[in-house]
Formats: structure tokens, C-alpha cells, sequence
């Protein structure tokens, strides 16, 4: 009996670095196997989510609120957390009126980007509607300091203008003026913005 176990033994340890050696292809295929498909998936949803943000950029040029923020929200169920998505979700609800929708979005992405000056600015508009002046003008300043993501002197200039407007609705002469003052310091040289 001793001798049948140690047959047993020498069959098994001859053949054991074969056994591993298989076990171990196997292992192998099955892990590139699933990250094909886990990468498939992953594309796959990042073209669906692709493919509903340019319908909801359709729809939102052409003036097709409602339909743009269905489409919006479908794809940021495909892309959660993408930044533009949400951004687009949140100008097209505040262009329907539905700023407190618009202003948990917006929140998540000053949280995401405090640095944002497209961010702050739309913040700064549902503060300014709400009559919450304190707050409209803080992110006001905060929009016209931040990063803009394409023709940054321009949309500082156009924000300093808007919160001017801003100042002179609320009867704050005293800030538009310096407001007008700070801007006159940094205008290009341009005879009609002077």
C-alpha cells in the first residue's frame, strides 16, 4: 500500500507543473477575455453617450428645450460624472426656468471645478434671478477671475458688463461704478468700448 501511495505521489509531482501550466493558460485568456469585453462595453457606452449629447446639442440650438434635456440625461446615464454633459443639462433647465434642478447640477460642478468662469457665471444668473444679490455678485467676481475654456478676455468682459447691468438694476451705483472703473483699466484698445 505504501508503494501505490508513493506511485500516486510521483504521478502527481511529474504532472504538476504541467496542471499549473494549464490552469494558468486558462487563468490568462479568461482575464484577457473578460478585459476585451469590459473594454467593448466600456466604449460602447461612451458612443451611446456621445451619440445622445449631440442629439441634445441638436435640439437645444434649434430650441427644443424639453427634448435636449431628456437627451442630455440620457447621456449622462451612459457617461456618469462627465462634466460637459452635466453643464449642458444645467444652461438648457435654466434656459426652461428650472433653476433649482439647474442649481444641483451646477453645484456638483463648482464642487468638481470651483474654477470654472462658465460655471460661476451660470450660478451667478440663478442667484441674480432668485434677488439673492450677495451671492449673484460673489459669483460674478468668481466668473470673472476663473478659467474659460475658449476666448477667456472676451467672456470676462462680457461678465463684468452683465454684473454692471446686475449692479444698476439693484441700484448699487456706487459698485457699477467701480465695477466700470476696474473694467476701464483692462479694456483693449478700442475706441467704441471706451
Amino acid at each position: 500500500m505504501a508503494d501505490s501511495s508513493d506511485r500516486s505521489l510521483r504521478w502527481y509531482s511529474t504532472r504538476e507543473p504541467a496542471i499549473l501550466l494549464i490552469l494558468t493558460a486558462i487563468a490568462v485568456v479568461f482575464f484577457l477575455a473578460v478585459s476585451l469585453l469590459a473594454r467593448v462595453y466600456h466604449d460602447r457606452q461612451a458612443s451611446q453617450a456621445e451619440k445622445w449629447f449631440r442629439r441634445g446639442t441638436y435640439d437645444q440650438q434649434k430650441g427644443l428645450l424639453d427634448r435636449a434635456v431628456g437627451e442630455f440625461q440620457a447621456a449622462q446615464l451612459y457617461s456618469r460624472g462627465n462634466f460637459d454633459y452635466q453643464l449642458s443639462l444645467a444652461q438648457t433647465l435654466t434656459a426652461l426656468g428650472r433653476t433649482d434642478e439647474a442649481y444641483s447640477y451646477l453645484l456638483n460642478l463648482h464642487e468638481q471645478k470651483p474654477e470654472s468662469g462658465t460655471v460661476n457665471l451660470a450660478l451667478a444668473r440663478i442667484f441674480a434671478k432668485k434677488g439673492d444679490a450677495a451671492t449673484a455678485i460673489r459669483y460674478y467676481h468668481n466668473a470673472l477671475y476663473a478659467t474659460w475654456p475658449v476666448d477667456a478676455e472676451n467672456q470676462r468682459l462680457a461678465g463684468r458688463l452683465e454684473l454692471i447691468e446686475f449692479l444698476l438694476h439693484e441700484n448699487d451705483d456706487a459698485q457699477a461704478q467701480s465695477e466700470l472703473i476696474a473694467m476701464s483699466a483692462n479694456l483693449p484698445p478700442d475706441a467704441a468700448l471706451h
